[in-house]
Formats: C-alpha cells, structure tokens, sequence
C-alpha cells in the first residue's frame, strides 16, 4: 500500500491528534480512521508528530484516570518502568455484597485474554454489556490480562510507542470499571502466562541487578497484586499455581490453563486429561464446550475465548475465537448450564438480544 498524498500535514496531525485524544494511542483503529497501514502511521507520528501528539496522549490517559484523583507516588530509584508502589484510586469501589434478590441459582460470567494494549474495544465493550444485563455472582477475568510485550523473548517492534506502564494503567482502569458494574459479584483474576513474565524476567536479572531483586521491598513492589492493586478495587488474585486447588466456580476447576492443541475443543479435552475433572479454562483464544460421559459421570470443560484484537502483531491468520462464556448453578449445584457467547466484529447476541455497534 502506498502512502496516499498529504498536502495538509497539519490537517492530518490535527485529525490523529483528535482522534487520540478521543479513542487512545490506539494505532489499529487510528491507522484505520487515517487510511494509513501502521508502518506508515507510525512513520508519520515520528515526523510530523512532536510535543502534540505527546500532548494529546497524555491528555487521553489522563482522562482514562479522571475517576481517581491520583496521589504524587513516590518513585522508587531501580526502575522508571513502573509506578512503585502503584497509584491509589481515590474513587470508591463497591465491595461484594450478598445477594438480595432471592434468586435460587449461582452465575457466572467468564472473559479473558485481553492483552493490553492488544486489547479489542469493541469486544470488551460487549462484556461491559452483559455484564450489565447477567449481574453475575461471580466475575472471572481468566488471565493475560496484560501482554508484557516488553519483557518477552519475542521480536519486538521497535517503533512501538506504548510502555508496560501504560498497559499496566490501562488494565487497572478496565478492572477498576469492571468492579463499578458488578458491585456485588466475587471478582476474581487468575494470573496467566504472560503475566508470568514478570517473575521470569525478575529471576533473569543478572549482575548488580540480581542484588536488588533480592531485597525485601523490591520482592512486595514487584507483584502483580501490587503492580495493579486488585485489593484496593476489589478482585482476588490467583497466581497459577494456586488455581488448581483454589475454589472459584461451582464443583469445577477455574484456571488460565497450560494446554494448547491445535483445535478449538481439543485443548478442553486435554486438560481434562490432565485433571480427570471438569473445568473452565482460557489460554487458546478459542471458545469451545467439550463434554464426556463415561462409568465415573459426566464431564465438561469449557474454553473461554479471548477479547483481544484478531490481528495481533506478533503473528498472522490465527485461529481464535473472540467471546466470553455464561455458566448458571441450580440451587444445589447438581445442574450446570453453559453459554458460549461468540463475537465478531463487536457484536454478539445472548439469549433475545444484539449486543454491540448497531447492525449495518
């Protein structure tokens, strides 16, 4: 594709820099809004750009934050890529409260694998509408909810703009809206696997570095609990060596999950191999409901699907699936109802209703 003429930069700088200060640094959706590919979106930010496209970016974050009144943190002299210890929220964020409604039943609602700042607005925007309607008991986010591209092994393109900071805010903020809209369901956020590159990019630390991260203070500071402040805005955190055993759903094992095969619903089957009981998983970015019955009962596990672009930039034509998943409890938990809620293109329908951009 071929840079198209410009015979107004200013023009064009004035419409990135609205649409920045609007949407974020968003450069899918803004690359798209300009009629550039990235590369030449980001090629022109570099030229043209300056202190006003810096300006409009902290103008968006700010306004991202414009729900807590952020105290001045103290920055801690080992790193500038994190704010240590993590800045409060100053907004009041509800905590669960037990049901009043006198329903007889338990549900739940699962989502994950949004990878900031890979996330899907879109996707993420129907969550936040289900989320209204189910009025869950129980919230899950089932991991990876930041991608940590900056600590990973993979090529990285170097023209990025964003900084783990930012994907941390960002995540914060999200999580933060999530807890406004179900005051009352048990929130709960299991650790993923790019999460856990945190704690491999600690341990490789090599040289003078391996001493401070040896010391006390760096060991709290660094943590996801602290790096996001689940406690202040009301999620459990799971790091996943816990999940296994810690109970979140009904009669069923809630984790990231470790298996990955080469089909949707073949990686339930194999954590169900590996368990023997059933489960909720995510991990794949596929969404599927596998089932079994055999002498010892029945058996189901469930893979999650993803809320992240489609198009992630570290591969090409995946085989993902954007959704989220419904699970609903009988009073005695002897009946489990499963729905699987697919995505495409921000729009999804549950039960009687279209969620989403209105139908074109």
């Amino acid at each position: 594709m071929s840079m198209r003429p410009r015979p107004n930069v200013d023009a064009d700088l004035n419409r990135l820099c609205g649409l920045v200060a609007e949407f974020g640094p968003d450069r899918q959706r803004n690359s798209t809004q300009m009629g550039l590919n990235i590369t030449q979106l980001d090629n022109f930010i570099r030229r043209h750009g300056g202190s006003r496209y810096r300006e409009a970016v902290d103008g968006y974050q700010r306004r991202m934050r414009a729900q807590a009144e952020v105290a001045p943190a103290t920055k801690r002299a080992f790193t500038d890529t994190f704010d240590l210890p993590a800045r409060p929220f100053a907004v009041e964020v509800p905590r669960p409260q037990p049901s009043t409604t006198g329903k007889k039943w338990t549900t739940a609602l699962l989502y994950g694998d949004t990878h900031f700042p890979f996330h899907d607005p879109l996707a993420l925007g129907v969550v936040e509408s289900l989320l209204k309607d189910i009025k869950p008991d129980i919230l899950v986010n089932m991991g990876d909810i930041v991608d940590c591209w900056q600590i990973s092994r993979w090529d990285k393109d170097p023209s990025r703009l964003d900084t783990l900071q930012d994907n941390i805010d960002a995540a914060r903020v999200h999580l933060a809206r999530m807890a406004q809209l179900a005051p009352n369901a048990r929130r709960v956020l299991l650790e993923g696997n790019h999460e856990a590159r945190l704690t491999k990019t600690i341990w490789q630390m090599d040289g003078a570095a391996r001493h401070l991260a040896q010391l006390r203070v760096f060991q709290e500071s660094m943590t996801w609990v602290n790096l996001l402040q689940t406690e202040a805005i009301g999620w459990d955190f799971i790091a996943t060596r816990d999940q296994a055993r810690t109970p979140v759903l009904p009669k069923i094992i809630t984790k990231h999950g470790t298996v990955v095969r080469a089909r949707s619903g073949l990686s339930a089957f194999g954590e169900w191999q590996k368990y023997g009981r059933s489960g909720a998983s995510g991990h794949t970015h596929r969404l599927a409901d596998w089932l079994h019955r055999d002498d010892n009962g029945t058996a189901r596990w469930i893979e999650t699907g993803c809320t992240c672009l489609m198009d992630a930039p570290y591969g090409n034509d995946f085989d993902w699936q954007q959704g989220a998943v419904v699970m609903t409890w009988s009073a005695d938990q002897f009946i489990q109802h499963v729905e699987l809620i697919s995505m495409r293109d921000g729009r999804a329908i549950w039960r009687d209703k279209e969620y989403g951009r209105a139908t074109r």
